[in-house]
């Protein structure tokens, strides 16, 4: 559903019956028809059918990020691993370096 909501031509546009200053903004019923093949023709766009198509692109995003969301939960679970991991060694090479540093001074 979304691919083709991505696809779909949205331009903006007046009724023949209404004065050129009033627009609207969406798609043409023949795009959405040919999009979707929901409604009675490929005339007229009706308002369930756009709001039903706009539900599911919605549900499409939400499980698209949710998706996502997991995968860089994990990814930053894995680099928390590394950091710690690398914290450990760091203050395990700062306490052989203050060993040294003390060797050193008791030589002196």
């Amino acid at each position: 559903m979304q691919p083709k909501c991505v696809q779909l031509p949205i331009a903006t546009w007046n009724y023949k019956s209404q004065s050129a200053e009033v627009r609207h903004i969406g798609p043409a019923a023949q795009d959405f028809f040919a999009a979707f093949n929901v409604g009675d023709d490929n005339r007229h766009i009706t308002d369930i059918d756009e709001g039903g198509v706009a539900l599911a692109a919605i549900q499409g995003l939400n499980q698209k990020l949710e998706a996502e969301l997991k995968t860089k939960e994990a990814q930053l679970a894995e680099q928390r691993q590394v950091n710690e991991r690398q914290e450990q060694e760091i203050r395990k090479l700062m306490q052989a370096v203050e060993q040294l540093r003390q060797r050193l001074d008791a030589k002196d």
